[in-house]
């Protein structure tokens, strides 16, 4: 079964961190310079050799000085998206555009602000935010198209190149009202992704797709994402931990896991990138409940990446997958002895909140009344329902018919 699992809300636009990639030049630069100065000590008399190494020196110390100065120009606090805000009045109103929800005007703005844009790592943020917006007016071709770009460009640095791939995959994930297979289509129409789907298999394509992007920088949602992959397989094959391919993929489970904390860690600081934290738990613990079939996780660790998945999905007052993800569980495991806790879980989904539920949300779940692919994920939202009757009560109201409770 392939799972949806938790879209990203409001497509956020990461700041991209300093230093990446600004070292390298100079040390490039650097080994350059050597290769050359050797050279020349073959051919030149002692006292032009002595001149000449004076100035290489003191041309490494100035692109070390410059490397380090840009290097210091963006920090944590102080994100490329932080500084374009603030020096580039262009970029500062595409944001204010984008978060009113006017795309048109927001990409304008953005193509307006690269003219200005100081140096590479503003023009990938820009680049970025330019296909998010498409993203989020609903144009996901050309979205797709535009972070390939961005990914198969070695200019940009590593950081923004993995944004990228990711965001491509979760987009697929996350959409349920638009052709998927012509998203898919175009996602793996070209090297390197063409050859992720040789063997037909669409989840697997994204797992090696997710792979990619952690391979360029280990992002937490394409870590979670390879994470719950490999916990799915287990339960497919139906192994058991005495195999040695299950103790296998309990390792990369594990060890995707440990990525994806890791960078949870890293994003906490950044209020854009934090939007993608509530999917990164919430995938954590989905992952983590299909290996409990197994022994080889616990219900508390379940439990607390869920717990945080909807703690910091509350902070941005918008309600995506988190919260029935986790009532879900609950319903799965303990039914109506935890019937409080679902009931409260699902309080924000009521009829008269739906304007406060993230529209991919609501998308996923009239696509469980029907898609064969969520057929798992339909039997669990109807046991869920009965537990809790006014989410019921919601999930008729965005297109559920009394007769599609009837085979839970």
């Amino acid at each position: 079964m392939r799972d949806p699992a938790p879209p990203v809300p409001h497509m956020p636009m990461p700041s991209l961190p300093a230093g990446l990639s600004l070292i390298a030049p100079a040390a490039t630069a650097a080994a350059a310079g050597a290769a050359i100065a050797v050279a020349l000590c073959n051919i030149m008399s002692k006292k032009i050799i002595v001149g000449l190494g004076i100035v290489f020196v003191l041309a490494v110390a100035g692109l070390f000085v410059i490397s380090r100065t840009a290097v210091r120009k963006y920090s944590h606090e102080n994100t490329p998206a932080v500084v374009l805000s603030k020096t580039n009045e262009d970029f500062a109103l595409a944001k204010n555009y984008s978060s009113q929800g006017n795309y048109d005007q927001a990409k304008e703005y953005y193509q307006r602000a690269l003219n200005t844009a100081e140096d590479q790592t503003q023009k990938g943020q820009i680049l970025f935010n330019i296909a998010a917006v498409d993203e989020s007016r609903g144009d996901y071709l050309a979205a797709i198209r535009e972070f390939k770009a961005l990914s198969a460009d070695p200019s940009n640095y590593a950081f923004v190149r993995a944004y990228a791939v990711q965001e491509m995959g979760l987009i697929y994930y996350g959409v349920y009202n638009a052709d998927r297979s012509a998203l898919s289509t175009e996602i793996f129409r070209d090297p390197p992704f063409s050859g992720m789907k040789e063997s037909g298999d669409i989840d697997l394509a994204y797992r090696r797709l997710f792979e990619y992007a952690a391979s360029i920088y280990p992002l937490g949602s394409s870590e979670a994402r390879i994470a719950y992959w490999y916990a799915s397989d287990i339960g497919r094959n139906q192994q058991s931990t005495g195999n040695s391919q299950a103790l296998s993929e309990v390792a990369i489970v594990n060890q995707s896991i440990a990525k994806a904390e890791a960078d949870i860690k890293r994003t906490t600081n950044d209020p854009s990138a934090m939007r993608y934290i509530p999917g990164t738990y919430s995938l954590e613990a989905m992952a983590l409940a299909k290996l409990m079939s197994i022994g080889a996780a616990e219900s508390t660790a379940v439990e607390q990446r869920f717990q945080k998945s909807v703690q910091f999905a509350d902070a941005f007052n918008h309600y995506g997958n988190e919260r029935w993800r986790y009532a879900e569980f609950l319903s799965a495991l303990y039914g109506e002895t935890r019937a409080a806790d679902i009931q409260n879980l699902l309080s924000v989904y009521a009829p008269a909140k739906k304007n406060t539920i993230f529209p991919p949300t609501i998308a996923l779940l009239r696509a469980a009344i029907s898609d064969p692919t969520l057929a798992e994920d339909k039997k669990i939202l109807i046991k869920t329902a009965k537990i809790a009757p006014d989410f019921k009560a919601f999930l008729l109201s965005v297109g559920w018919h009394e007769s599609d409770f009837s085979n839970g």
